[in-house]
């Protein structure tokens, strides 16, 4: 099965296209239904998430490129995008019991969980800043509605409000960083990028730096992951907390792309990090800020 749009095949980001799809098609239920079809929105998109993960494994063997480079789809890749949708279904089964209060009958959340799903997804086959920028906006956009999505309840507005505003700062590093990187190399590839940063360029550098610190910032890398202050204001733990655990095989991902590419490919990160770090970088590893697959916001023994 072979399709295209303007000049690009669409087959590799076929199962990206079938969740967005459906949860436009959700979206239009919900609305013409209303609030008493939770249940039944919620029973259809983990469907939908199976269907998409059936799709992803059915995608032929080997590389699959499309939007001239921009979009990567190889094993490391699959993998994670299927452990992102099981994380994803886990999260509507854990929060099947909170939706069933007659008080907290949403159907919007289950639609949130796809979107998000959907730019996780697109976050972990990006292969340049465009598409890595998308899926980080999509992924985090949805987030910041979950967070606030009992809005009768003032923490939760508080915490959405937080993470709104705490998003928005760090897109503004990540933007301002591809836009020196960019600018100084000419290209938003990540092998372009990788290739450029051998100049040894200052300005590089600083776009680096700024765009690493608003990654690791957005996903969540440095710090306490789900219950850091934009979160959750009380410091318990929530069914809807349990969509920050698919975040992180993205941010493995665009660290692979960001950190290991343009970075490791170059050789500056292993310049300049212990060599007892160098061999098992991007692990679990014994530190104090649990996992950190970047070196910022490490701090080492």
């Amino acid at each position: 099965m072979s399709f295209e749009s303007a000049g690009y095949p669409l087959l590799p980001v076929l199962p990206e296209l079938v969740l967005a799809a459906g949860a436009m098609v959700l979206l239009l239920l919900g609305a013409y239904r209303g609030q008493q079809t939770t249940r039944l929105v919620t029973g259809l998109a983990i469907c939908l998430l199976g269907v998409a993960g059936g799709l992803e494994l059915m995608l032929p063997a080997g590389k699959l490129t499309t939007f001239a480079g921009g979009f990567i789809v190889d094993d490391f890749a699959r993998f994670l995008k299927i452990l992102t949708l099981i994380g994803s279904v886990a999260t509507l089964v854990l929060s099947a019991e909170y939706l069933a209060d007659p008080s907290r009958r949403i159907f919007e959340y289950s639609i949130l969980v796809l979107l998000s799903t959907l730019g996780m997804m697109v976050l972990i086959s990006a292969g340049d800043l465009i598409m890595l920028y998308l899926g980080l906006e999509l992924m985090s956009l949805a987030l910041y509605v979950v967070a606030a999505s009992n809005r009768d309840n003032v923490k939760s507005t508080e915490a959405g409000l937080k993470y709104f505003v705490l998003g928005a700062l760090s897109s503004g590093m990540l933007l301002y960083g591809a836009s020196l990187i960019y600018g100084f190399t000419g290209t938003v590839s990540f092998a372009g990028v990788a290739a450029a940063v051998k100049t040894g360029s200052i300005g590089i550098v600083f776009g680096l730096v700024f765009l690493l610190a608003g990654l690791c910032f957005k996903i969540s890398v440095v710090g306490v992951f789900c219950l850091r202050a934009e979160g959750r204001s009380d410091g318990g733990v929530h069914p809807r907390d349990a969509h920050c655990i698919p975040r992180h095989p993205p941010a493995m991902a665009a660290d692979r792309g960001v950190r290991g590419d343009c970075l490791d490919g170059a050789g500056i990160v292993r310049r300049h990090r212990p060599e007892k770090y160098q061999a098992t970088d991007g692990l679990f590893l014994d530190r104090p800020y649990g996992f950190c697959p970047g070196w910022i916001g490490c701090r080492h023994a």
